[in-house]
């Protein structure tokens, strides 16, 4: 297929039911380089085709066989790896599959190689840059750019990296792209620099837009009140609260995009405490019960996922447990108790946290 940058609708190239597998452009544009094994005897080799992007009848070129392969500038030569890769399943391969490089010329059928190493080495990725071929080897050990002057007949090695490998290199618009270390990086034959690449790829993002949810499967952690009249839930990240029988549905929470969980009712039935991540890190949160007043928030000890917050029978404590180091209490500071549970598959600590120092007047 090929298709606009712009986007639009593909226009299909080939329909043999054969893999059909793109290697390059003809230098004019007008026709694509691709690999193919519509014609081979065996499933062990693949040879090269071209197919104008106007549609015709593909048109397959005299190399008995080939993987990867590249035009030079002027269309007379094509730089091409004879066999399938063996080093992308043993790295370090230097069996009878080891990939080597060939220059074959179309008008006379002449094929040079590029000179390996006593040892041999795995080259791979053909590219054409004037008469100098860019390849990627692991030659001097991990897999780096090189380029090879036939004029000389020399090999400089370009890149070197020695924690991770150099691939898929590929050329156009003068300079070499390639991903090392999972990142994008351009190298400019030019000037011998290579640049790290900062990619932003937008995305439709579904489900990030605001949109209506319901369904008890959005249901996560809930608590009933003292009386047993209303009950509080965590409900797609928000807190509300629902009545036993007649009333009104409270949301004592609206934020999209936070995370409010673990809620619980005081004692007394006054108020609801849960965990929020608004500020960025998870924080206690304690609110009137029917959300009159904007939250309070308290900076807790301990880090990592906080969970299963429990008041004191008289209000003035509450207890929650955390993924996280411990750390010794201060002289008149909050208490901290490590816990060990035995139906918990990593140790939690508990921490109790005196809540009554300064709460706005009116919750207690």
């Amino acid at each position: 297929f090929v298709v606009s940058v712009a986007g639009g609708a593909p226009q299909r190239l080939t329909w043999h039911p054969s893999a059909d597998v793109v290697r390059d452009w003809t230098p004019d544009g007008s026709a694509v380089l691709f690999l193919s094994q519509r014609e081979s005897f065996t499933n062990r080799y693949a040879q090269l085709f071209t197919v104008p992007v106007s549609g015709d009848q593909p048109t397959k070129l005299p190399v008995p066989n080939a993987f990867k392969a590249s035009f030079s500038g002027n269309g007379e030569r094509i730089a091409y790896t004879p066999l399938s890769e063996a080093h992308n399943q043993w790295k370090n391969y230097r069996g009878g599959r080891t990939s080597r490089i060939w220059l074959y010329d179309r008008d006379d059928h002449e094929v040079v190689e590029v000179p390996q190493p006593e040892g041999r080495s795995n080259d791979t990725d053909p590219l054409w840059f004037g008469g100098t071929v860019y390849f990627t080897s692991d030659r001097n050990g991990e897999f780096n750019l090189f380029s090879y002057d036939e004029g000389s007949g020399g090999v400089t090695q370009l890149t070197r990296y020695d924690d991770f490998p150099v691939l898929n290199a590929s050329a156009g618009d003068g300079v070499i792209i390639y991903e090392q270390g999972g990142y994008l990086y351009t190298f400019d034959p030019a000037s011998g620099q290579d640049t790290r690449l900062s990619v932003a790829a937008p995305a439709d993002l579904m489900e990030t837009r605001p949109r209506w949810a319901s369904g008890r499967q959005f249901l996560r952690n809930y608590h009933i009140s003292p009386t047993g009249a209303r009950a509080v839930f965590e409900f797609r990240g928000d807190i509300v609260t629902v009545p036993e029988k007649k009333g009104d549905h409270r949301a004592i929470t609206s934020s999209s995009a936070a995370h409010d969980r673990s809620p619980v009712w005081s004692p007394d039935g006054n108020q609801i405490a849960w965990f929020s991540d608004a500020s960025g890190e998870y924080q206690l949160m304690v609110a009137p019960q029917d959300g009159s007043v904007e939250p309070r928030a308290y900076d807790v000890e301990g880090a990592g996922f906080y969970e299963d917050p429990k008041w004191s029978p008289d209000g003035n404590y509450i207890s929650y447990f955390f993924r996280g180091p411990v750390r010794a209490p201060e002289a008149g500071g909050p208490c901290l108790v490590p816990r060990f549970p035995l139906d918990r598959p990593y140790p939690h600590h508990a921490h109790l946290l005196r809540a009554d120092l300064d709460l706005q007047p009116g919750l207690r």
